[in-house]
């Protein structure tokens, strides 16, 4: 089951692992500074052109299959790609 409740993406489990998938068509705007409540690591399995920005850095580009890792309370945000977008989130 999918799931969005007004958030820029929509998921599903599949085990313990967040399956998060973010649509090229979402506005820019919708993309926000926010933090999360656990560790987590991150693996895009789809997307190109899509970035990640931490606090006080350079937006990275999210490249298929390479893993980051996101502190708990840690801003960071996403800048919108060139496609649609697929992240496998582990919570730590």
């Amino acid at each position: 089951m999918e799931t969005s409740f007004g958030k820029p993406y929509n998921e599903r489990l599949d085990d313990d692992i967040i399956i998060r998938s973010f649509s090229e068509l979402t506005p820019e705007d919708e993309f926000v500074w926010h933090r999360d409540h656990n560790d987590r690591e991150i693996v895009a399995t789809t997307g190109r052109g899509w970035k990640i920005q931490f606090d006080n850095q350079m937006p990275e580009e999210i490249k298929i299959g390479k893993t980051f890792y996101v502190k708990k309370g840690e801003y960071h945000r996403l800048l919108k790609g060139n496609d649609n977008l697929t992240l496998r989130i582990k919570e730590l």
